[in-house]
């Protein structure tokens, strides 16, 4: 996802690229340049962060593009869920779940 959010900042197809989290927020923002108003006003930690972010974003006449949606991690049972999701390589999130492993000494 990091990839396709490089790529189309690069290739200037949106100015904004969000990755939207299962919960209403994101998990990924991407810029082609600061845009400290576009995270002025999101209600944070809400279901409506991503649904807020569109709209400051539609007010500001940025292009946007989303891409698929993606679970982020807010709470330690989000990452027992994560990390307990079978991702062998070279599926979505595999190098993430080996980090998160490791980093709590746990075994892959």
């Amino acid at each position: 996802m990091v990839s396709e959010a490089h790529a189309v900042l690069a290739a200037g197809q949106a100015q904004v690229v969000l990755g939207p989290a299962t919960d209403g927020g994101y998990h990924l923002v991407g810029l082609t340049e600061p845009q400290p108003r576009l995270f002025q006003g999101p209600a944070w930690s809400s279901s409506t962060v991503l649904k807020d972010t569109l709209g400051l974003a539609r007010q500001l006449g940025l292009r946007v593009h989303l891409l698929p949606p993606w679970p982020d991690i807010d709470t330690y049972d989000d990452l027992r869920t994560f990390l307990n999701r079978a991702r062998p390589a070279p599926q979505p999130g595999w190098r993430s779940r080996e980090q998160g492993l490791r980093l709590l000494g746990l075994p892959k």
